[in-house]
């Protein structure tokens, strides 16, 4: 009954240990074919992640402007999509 006991004060460092081996193995054996993958997309996730910096770069260098993010900015925009122009007054008298 001591190693029950033990076990139980252990079960979850015991259980993590199992499922760390069982996603170890499992990744083991998929792991050739996920390194073909990365090996053929490098430039692909590197691109892509010099991007993302540089976006990132770019919007603390240069915040967006208080103005031009008022969200009633682009309303007169959307109503002439929509074809809700205003009718505008002709000079023709």
């Amino acid at each position: 009954m001591e190693i029950y006991s033990v076990f139980l004060q252990h079960r979850f460092f015991l259980s993590a240990a199992v499922a760390l081996l069982l996603s170890l193995a499992c990744l083991l054996t998929i792991m050739p074919p996920v390194i073909s993958v990365l090996y053929y997309f490098w430039p692909l996730f590197v691109s892509t992640a010099i991007a993302l910096v540089a976006i990132i770069v770019i919007g603390q260098i240069s915040p967006i402007p208080r103005e031009f993010s008022d969200e009633r900015q682009g309303e007169a925009l959307l109503d002439y999509v929509a074809g809700k122009q205003e009718k505008s007054s002709s000079v023709n008298d």
